[in-house]
């Protein structure tokens, strides 16, 4: 699947705003599913893998009808909407026991209203807006910017979490009046009121197994979700860099699958990932991808992105193409880390020889507000410093009420004992705004992409673990060495250890393979634009001669980023140069800062972040 798109307003609608929705979708899918009436008018938009059932789903007296988007293990793809549309009538609490991932959209024909559904995590977002009795849905919100009362107005509480963590963390988005679904929620709405009701809150609770059983727990259920995700008559395959997360379902696979490797040319990844698949007995490809291919795929980049995270993914987008000649659907191991790893929980940062790294560190927390620490500890925050000096007096004396009051909201309905668990709760809550879901959209606008880490037996064992069991993550790794004793043996790309080694062996064996090139850069200049990894070498593309550079150089005169409304052109000016002329690598910061000038570009900034007006655009967005 690839998304959805509706119109409900029970005193009649502009039909013609649904062609000019699905135009604006940010995807390449070839099916159209439509169906309208007066009040209400949907689409799903799918890559038609196989024969898939016409939507929508009507019940027996063609009084409710269903659009879904995703799927559920064990269904069809004509029974999985069935079943969604008689629980929709009777038992709405068991939406609880779908293991899929889906979103789903039902009219109701004679009551006049329209309900929203999300999957336990949203793993398929839904963005909408009210407009009057108008509601207004779709998967992606370039889509809703094609509506003509779609809201324009800046959301500042955003900009600020932006900014901060190049992430939005709560339910809001880039434009105030825009909101997203919260997980495992239902939304109804009549024209006149709409009402919010959850089947499901993520509650962290004791362990009922013993801690020397977790390894072949977790074995088992990836093994299982692997098991349950490969339909048949369909081809499936895995991307694989070479490291844990992915070469854990390779592991599981009962049957050898397709290997994908995305990179640039050849490195430890690529290397790694070719003895991985032959260990499998499973076929290799790789797919090579350019730094120019970034510049190439910005902008469609950006519109994947809903201008609420950087844009660091799109590079990808042109091999994805390719990707349709050795597989349907493909398999990926993101999320894995956050939900059995524990990558978002508090690290303790170590130095040696000018280079840093994190080491898991489940010690106990200082005393004070946690929403607080949250806000000054998170993970994916951009340097504090550097963020203080772009913003304009006025922003900075807010900024951190601002982010203390997002981690306060984001926050909400956490249930705990152990306060470790508030760092993966926010990065899990707001699963569709963490910084790796570009990746997710990516792949989705090409293709079907499978996600383990999302499996309702996976997730059920991740919340049953002290901070101490993930925290380093031994049981995971000991885990592949159940499934592969082979695959956990063969060295990880980004340290050169075993990936069995221990945490603290495999941080130095990094901190010192992270200083070795510190030294190459200072002697040799600039390395190629390539890692260790399928990740381009952002920092030194920003650097390098062309439209990016050329790009970047402008941001501080760009009339998109001052519609904002709280950036200092100085300090924008000063973050620039740090980066180009005095070798500090501010990329990753910079290039949120292009995602969001590049979306007001083409979809422009109405009224005033710091008061909505609705008065004239700060700035427009070029007409097509």
């Amino acid at each position: 699947m690839s998304g959805l798109v509706a119109i409900f307003n029970p005193a009649g609608i502009k039909a013609a705003c649904l062609a000019d929705m699905i135009r604006a979708s940010p995807t390449r899918a070839s099916g159209r599913d439509v169906w309208e009436d007066p009040c209400f008018a949907a689409a799903r938009l799918h890559h038609g893998v196989i024969e898939a059932a016409p939507q929508p789903t009507w019940d027996a007296g063609r009084t409710l009808c269903l659009f879904m988007d995703g799927g559920v293990p064990g269904f069809g793809d004509a029974s999985a909407p069935a079943a969604c549309l008689s629980l929709f009538r009777g038992r709405r609490d068991r939406f609880a026991d779908l293991n899929g991932s889906f979103a789903l959209i039902v009219y109701d024909a004679v009551r006049r209203r329209v309900s929203l559904v999300s999957d336990r995590m949203n793993t398929r977002p839904l963005y909408y807006f009210q407009a009057g009795r108008e509601l207004v849905v779709a998967t992606h919100v370039a889509a809703l910017t094609a509506h003509p009362d779609c809201p324009r107005t800046l959301d500042r509480q955003s900009l600020h979490e932006l900014i901060a963590y190049r992430q939005v963390l709560g339910a809001n988005t880039i434009y105030d009046g825009i909101r997203w679904m919260e997980p495992g929620s239902i939304v109804t709405f009549d024209g006149a009121t709409s009402r919010t009701r959850a089947y499901w809150r993520m509650r962290w609770r004791e362990p009922d197994f013993p801690q020397r059983d977790l390894p072949d727990l977790i074995a088992e259920a990836v093994r299982a979700a692997v098991r349950r995700r490969r339909a048949p008559g369909i081809r499936h395959g895995v991307f694989l860099s070479g490291g844990l997360d992915s070469r854990i379902i390779l592991a599981a696979a009962e049957e050898p699958l397709p290997c994908l490797t995305l990179g640039d040319v050849e490195t430890g990844q690529l290397r790694c990932a070719r003895e991985a698949a032959a260990i499998k007995g499973a076929p290799h490809h790789f797919l090579p991808v350019s730094p120019d291919d970034f510049w190439s795929c910005f902008e469609e980049g950006v519109r994947l992105t809903g201008g609420i995270y950087g844009c660091q993914h799109n590079h990808f987008l042109p091999v994805l193409d390719r990707t349709r000649e050795h597989c349907d659907v493909a398999f990926s191991g993101g999320y894995l880390d956050t939900i059995l790893r524990g990558s978002f929980m508090p690290a303790r940062r170590i130095a040696f020889g000018g280079v840093s790294a994190s080491v898991p560190w489940p010690a106990s927390l200082p005393s004070g507000d946690l929403p607080s620490l949250l806000a000054r500890s998170q993970k994916t925050a951009s340097p504090v410093s550097l963020v203080r000096s772009v913003l304009s007096r006025e922003a900075e004396a807010e900024h951190e009420d601002r982010l203390r009051w997002g981690m306060r909201n984001a926050l909400v309905g956490f249930e705990s004992d152990y306060p470790h668990h508030a760092w993966s709760y926010v990065m899990m809550r707001s699963m569709p705004h963490n910084l790796g879901f570009p990746n997710v959209l990516s792949i989705r606008s090409r293709m079907e992409v499978e996600l383990v880490a999302w499996d309702h037996e996976l997730l059920e064992i991740a919340l049953r673990l002290p901070p101490g069991w993930v925290m380093p993550d031994n049981a995971y790794r000991s885990a592949l060495a159940l499934l592969s004793p082979a695959l956990a043996r063969l060295q990880y790309a980004n340290d050169g250890m075993p990936a069995d080694a221990n945490v603290y062996l495999r941080t130095a064996s990094r901190m010192l393979g992270a200083s070795a090139r510190a030294v190459e850069t200072r002697l040799l200049g600039n390395r190629p634009l390539n890692g260790s990894a399928s990740w381009l070498d952002f920092c030194g593309m920003l650097r390098q001669a062309g439209p990016l550079r050329r790009r970047l150089e402008d941001l501080p005169r760009s009339e998109a980023l001052a519609a904002c409304g709280i950036f200092d052109p100085v300090g924008l000016q000063a973050a620039v140069d740090g980066h180009l002329h005095r070798n500090r690598n501010h990329a990753k910061f910079l290039l949120m800062l292009l995602t969001v000038d590049e979306w007001i570009r083409q979809f422009g900034a109405t009224g005033t972040p710091l008061q909505s007006t609705g008065a004239a655009p700060l700035y427009q967005a070029p007409v097509a």
